[in-house]
């Protein structure tokens, strides 16, 4: 299994209506899956630990009228400004070219705030619970002694589980792409969507390309550089806006909301409820946003979350990542906390400054 199918889905916070629900911390074991990512890809300051390498696109995203049946969420009432992040999957910046890419789009708010909406090429995710994402992610990891991956453990560990190989499966019959406009992009994940008589509707979202769907074979894409997809993007805007239209999947009762694995049946209704044009490249300089982190849990009112495990684990691991590739932890500099003494050479393994 290539180390780009692990994904890098791993962020959240909560929004369930009725009685209180345990659910997972969206900080449960987010260190040790960072550190394990660094594993199988290396560690590389100042990148992700996944979807490393990246392009900014500017644009708008307008609302279809349609949307207001479905949810109040501000940035489907009315248009608002609009970035996405195209990336590459794997954690190696260095790395020949990857068949997953993912789409990181960021709403801008008339209220100053922000709202995220991450996506891939894949259909489903790899794993459904946190417990089977370390798993998966220590049976690819190398040995730390040869720096092999031993493929028996991985294959015994992956066919164990058998979502997991369905999805798995399901990743390898995606296309590599042949450009960033043309894929669709799949948030693998359920949402509560909440219109304003608070009637409710489970959804998942779906980027469709206006330019089309096209992909090619793995062994032409490994054949390209590594940034072929990056450079054909900038050659691709010069030309005109791209634009995607933004589809909602209606779930019905019964369908699974807690299990990213999982494909809802085929025929399910399909609802246009926004478009996004793109008109230009960007950068986190003209944004004013360095660090520019895209945040699954990251949503709006209007919008919630399910209690699926693996995107409240997202938040927490995506946190850690921040701090890696930005320089460790912060903290008050005037503060008394626990960590090395004042003076005190840094230890490696304390995240409270520095890189680890």
């Amino acid at each position: 299994m290539a180390p780009d199918e692990i994904g890098a889905f791993f962020n959240i916070t909560i929004a369930i209506e009725g009685a209180p629900q345990m659910v997972p911390s969206q900080y449960d074991r987010s260190e040790k899956i960072v550190k394990l990512i660094h594993g199988v890809f290396g560690f590389h300051p100042t990148y992700r630990a996944f979807h490393a390498v990246g392009d900014i696109y500017r644009g708008t995203f307008t609302p279809i009228p349609e949307a207001k049946k479905y949810t109040r969420a501000m940035h489907f009432q009315q248009p608002v400004p609009a970035t996405v992040r195209f990336s590459g999957g794997g954690g190696n910046p260095d790395a020949p070219p990857s068949t997953t890419a993912g789409m990181a789009t960021k709403f801008y708010l008339p209220t100053g705030r922000v709202t995220d909406l991450i996506a891939l090429n894949a259909v489903s995710f790899v794993a459904k619970t946190v417990d089977e994402l370390v798993g998966l992610i220590e049976a690819i990891e190398p040995d730390p002694v040869t720096g092999k991956k031993d493929d028996a453990k991985a294959h015994a560990y992956i066919s164990s589980i058998p979502s997991m190989a369905a999805a798995l499966a399901l990743r390898k019959q995606i296309p590599a792409p042949v450009s960033f406009s043309k894929n669709i992009y799949n948030a693998v994940h359920v949402f509560r969507f909440l219109n304003e008589k608070g009637d409710v509707t489970h959804v998942k979202y779906h980027w469709v390309p206006e330019d089309g769907v096209e992909g090619q074979s793995v062994e032409v894409q490994q054949s390209l550089p590594r940034d072929y997809l990056f450079t054909e993007m900038q050659e691709r805007i010069k030309k005109g806006p791209v634009r995607f239209t933004l589809e909602l999947e209606i779930g019905e009762e019964g369908d699974p909301l807690d299990d990213p694995t999982a494909l809802w049946p085929e025929g399910r209704k399909r609802v246009a409820v926004g478009k996004l044009e793109l008109v230009a490249r960007t950068s986190v300089e003209e944004i004013g946003d360095p660090v520019m982190q895209h945040d699954p849990t990251r949503i709006t009112d209007g919008i919630q979350l399910t209690d699926d495990p693996i995107i409240e684990a997202r938040r927490g691991a995506y946190d850690a990542s921040v701090a890696d590739r930005s320089g460790g932890w912060r903290s008050c500099p005037f503060a008394k906390i626990a960590g090395p003494a004042a003076g005190a050479a840094p230890d490696p393994s304390y995240r409270g400054g520095g890189k680890s």
